[in-house]
């Protein structure tokens, strides 16, 4: 029929190819890959609508302004809160993918920023990434010049107004920790410093001081991502054990030399979590907390102590996740596990 003869080898093969691309692509579409390609689009879509909304540096742009080298560089770390926005959906939808990848998504969802337990975790998960002594205090210094960046970013995209609620929800948030005294402090630092961000900032056009402030800020979290080359390796999630491992890599300059493209890989999604861990809300109130803890002598009645967590952190390193039960829900989820001996990090 239509000139086409029964057997015809090359309309077998046609039809081999048309069933083998077919089959390939509901493979595709069924398999694990492809809800993560779709929730990255979804998530970037969202995170492009929002910058392309709110940023003064594109809106000046679109408007006629000329570039030159900084606004080039603002742009493409407008790009970069794009890819922020979309890093944050993942951790919510994608948790595995982006542990798998040697970030921990737990840290950056809500439940786990609110309220004296959360606030202990997140001591605890810092002491026990940040082991180094490098690695601490170069997060120190870069979270409180962060801080200072993130506030009049905020205050010149949303307006007083925004940089208004923006502290009260950080005062909100630091009131749940359970600790007046820290409540009150966080809240009149986090107030002081929006101020001097104005003092600091005001005096240029707008434009040109949230442009100041975003090449900063990136700068800052590349140089808070290189000082983790001085710590080990973080473990990794093994999906067939639907938890963390126990074993700790080497410090990670090592990757550098063994292996330049994975190190550059982690390298580049590191600067994407560290700038999300920067996030007012996220790391700093930790911060804020060890840097009064070391240098004014804060003690808190209801929070771990920074000792106290560090200790913790690294009998977690030596005896292995099961042996702490705040965090082995999260990177134990084996039944069969159990306490691994292993010789302590040095420090």
């Amino acid at each position: 029929m239509f000139g086409i003869k029964q057997g015809d080898p090359e309309v077998c093969a046609q039809g081999i190819v048309q069933r083998s691309s077919l089959l390939s692509l509901r493979t595709f579409v069924l398999s694990p890959e492809m809800p993560i390609l779709l929730t990255s689009l979804l998530g970037t879509a969202v995170g492009s609508a929002v910058v392309y909304y709110t940023s003064p540096t594109l809106a000046a742009v679109l408007a006629g302004s000329a570039l030159d080298w900084i606004t080039i560089h603002s742009l493409a770390i407008d790009a970069l809160f794009a890819i922020l926005i979309c890093f944050f959906i993942l951790c919510y939808l994608e948790t595995k993918w982006i542990a798998v990848n040697q970030s921990f998504p737990y840290t950056f969802h809500l439940k786990n920023n609110l309220g004296k337990s959360s606030f202990d975790f997140q001591l605890v998960v810092f002491e026990l990434w940040h082991t180094n002594k490098l690695n601490r205090y170069g997060h120190m210094v870069c979270l409180f010049c962060e801080q200072l960046l993130w506030l009049y970013i905020i205050r010149i995209t949303f307006g007083l107004s925004g940089l208004a609620l923006t502290n009260v929800a950080l005062g909100m948030q630091a009131f749940s920790f359970g600790d007046m005294r820290l409540g009150f402090g966080t809240t009149i630092f986090n107030a002081a410093y929006s101020l001097l961000g104005m003092w600091a900032f005001d005096r240029f056009a707008a434009v040109a001081a949230i442009d100041i402030c975003k090449v900063a800020l990136f700068w800052v979290v590349v140089v808070r991502t290189a000082v983790h080359a001085a710590e080990p390796l973080p473990p990794v999630y093994d999906s067939e054990t639907d938890s963390f491992g126990e074993t700790w890599g080497d410090d990670g300059y090592h990757l550098i030399f063994k292996k330049p493209f994975a190190a550059l890989w982690l390298f580049i999604l590191g600067i994407v979590s560290e700038l999300a861990s920067g996030v007012p809300g996220r790391l700093f109130g930790t911060a804020l907390y060890k840097a009064l803890y070391r240098a004014g002598g804060f003690r808190s009645s209801t929070l771990k102590g920074v000792d106290t967590a560090r200790e913790e952190a690294l009998s977690t390193l030596k005896n292995g996740w099961a042996s702490n039960e705040m965090l082995a829900p999260y990177f134990l989820k084996s039944s069969s596990a159990v306490i691994v001996e292993k010789a302590p990090l040095q420090c």
